[in-house]
C-alpha cells in the first residue's frame, strides 16, 4: 500500500506552524495558496485598523500638545510603534521572497540530529528550532494577559483608552468608547503578533542555517577510512578494497558539497548586502558620522557639567573664608557639602553621560566591528 506522500507546502506548514500563525493573525497571508474571501477580508481590515491607529497616535499629539506628559506617553508609542509598521510593510512587500526562503528550508533536514549535547547536556540548535515555538506561545499568552489586565484596571478606574488617539468620533461616551477600545484591542494583537512572528521567524531561520552547518561538519568528520589490519588481505572479511574505499569517501565528499552549496545557497537568500554603490555608503558613513557626533557632543557636555558643579566646591573652599563670621562659614560649609555629592548627567538613569561612557561604547564597538 502506498502512502501519500506530503506536499512541501505541508511540510512548511507543519515545522513553522506557530510563525506562519502569529503572521497571519497580523494580517501577512503567507504561505497560503488560495486565501478566503473572510481571511482577505480580515486582512484588509486588520491592516486599515492598524495604520488608522498609527494616524490616530499622531492627531492625539497635535491635540494635546500642551500636555507634557501626554505627549511624551503618546510619542513612545509612536516610536515604538513605527518599527513594527515598518516590519508589516517589508513583510507584505517582499512576501513572496519570504515564502522562497521557507521553501529553501524544506531540503533541509534536522529532525535527525540530537536535540541535546551529549558532552554537555546542553539543548542544541536543532532541538530549540521547535521548542523555540513552543516557549514564544507562552510568552505570547504572558504578554497578552499582562497587556489585557493593566488596561482593563486603567478602563475601569480612570475611563481610560488603551492607547491615547484621538479619533474622528466621541470616545467618551457609548457606544464610541467600546468601539475605539474594540479597534484598539486588534491593534494590540496586530502589534503583538508581527512582533512575535517576525523575531521568531529570524531566529528560526538563522538556527536553521546553524543546524546545518553543524550537520555538514559532522558529515565531514564521518569521512574516514576503514583501518585495514597489518597482515589481512585487502579482500579479506571486514576490509574494503582501496579503490571501492576512496569511491565510497568521494561519494561522501559529493554529497558534503551539494550540502555546502544549498546551505550557502539558503543562507545568502536572507543575507541582506551592500553591492558597491558608493551614493548608498557614502550616505551610511555620512549618518554614522552624525551619529558619533551627537553621542561625542552630549558626553562631552555631560563631562563637562560634572566638571562644572566640582568647581564649585573647589570655588567655595577657595574663597577669602577665614575670620568671617559663623553663620556665614555655615553657609560655605553647606555650599560644600551639596557640592561634594557626585552631580552625574544620566541617560535614563542607566549609564553617566561622560567622556569614559563614549570610550567605552566606542571600544565595544570596535571589538564587535572586529568579530563581524
Amino acid at each position: 500500500m502506498k502512502t501519500k506522500k506530503p506536499l512541501a507546502c505541508d511540510v512548511t506548514e507543519n515545522r513553522f506552524r506557530t510563525i506562519l500563525t502569529f503572521l497571519r493573525m497580523a494580517g501577512v497571508p503567507i504561505n497560503t495558496k488560495h486565501a478566503s474571501i473572510l481571511h482577505s477580508t480580515y486582512n484588509v481590515l486588520m491592516a486599515i485598523n492598524a495604520y488608522a491607529l498609527y494616524l490616530a497616535f499622531y492627531m492625539d499629539i497635535i491635540t494635546h500638545n500642551d500636555d507634557l506628559k501626554n505627549f511624551m506617553k503618546t510619542f513612545r508609542l509612536v516610536n515604538s510603534s513605527s518599527l513594527l509598521y515598518w516590519v508589516h510593510l517589508n513583510l507584505s512587500w517582499r512576501l513572496r521572497d519570504f515564502e522562497r526562503l521557507l521553501r529553501l528550508t524544506e531540503s533541509f533536514t534536522w529532525e535527525d540530529q540530537p536535540t541535546r549535547d551529549p558532552h554537555t547536556g546542553h539543548r542544541t540548535l536543532a532541538g530549540w528550532i521547535p521548542h523555540l515555538q513552543k516557549v514564544i506561545k507562552y510568552v505570547y499568552a504572558f504578554t497578552a494577559f499582562y497587556h489585557l489586565e493593566q488596561s482593563g484596571i486603567r478602563m475601569y478606574i480612570s475611563h481610560e483608552l488603551v492607547y491615547p488617539a484621538q479619533y474622528p468620533f466621541d470616545t467618551i461616551s457609548s457606544p464610541g468608547y467600546e468601539l475605539a477600545i474594540l479597534m484598539q484591542i486588534f491593534a494590540t494583537n496586530f502589534y503583538m503578533s508581527i512582533f512575535f512572528g517576525f523575531q521568531l521567524l529570524y531566529a528560526t531561520l538563522v538556527m536553521v542555517a546553524c543546524s546545518q552547518l553543524q550537520k555538514l561538519r559532522m558529515n565531514l568528520l564521518d569521512i574516514k577510512q576503514e583501518m585495514v589490519p597489518s597482515g589481512a588481505d585487502s579482500g579479506s572479511d571486514g576490509g574494503e578494497e582501496p579503490g571501492s574505499q576512496f569511491c565510497r569517501m568521494q561519494t561522501q565528499l559529493n554529497e558534503c558539497v551539494r550540502h555546502h552549496q544549498a546551505i550557502l545557497q539558503y543562507v545568502i537568500t536572507f543575507t541582506v548586502h551592500s553591492w558597491g554603490d558608493i551614493t548608498d555608503l557614502a550616505q551610511i558613513l555620512y549618518i554614522y558620522a552624525l551619529m558619533i557626533s551627537y553621542v561625542c557632543l552630549f558626553c562631552t557636555l555631560g563631562t563637562e557639567l560634572t566638571l562644572q558643579a566640582e568647581m564649585v566646591r573647589d570655588a567655595a573652599w577657595g574663597c577669602n573664608w577665614v575670620g568671617t563670621p559663623v553663620p556665614f562659614q555655615r553657609s560655605l560649609a553647606f555650599i560644600i557639602a551639596t557640592a561634594n555629592k557626585e552631580f552625574t548627567l544620566t541617560a535614563g538613569k542607566f549609564v553617566p553621560v561622560s567622556n569614559s561612557t563614549m570610550m567605552s561604547v566606542r571600544t565595544c564597538e570596535s571589538i564587535k566591528n572586529g568579530m563581524i
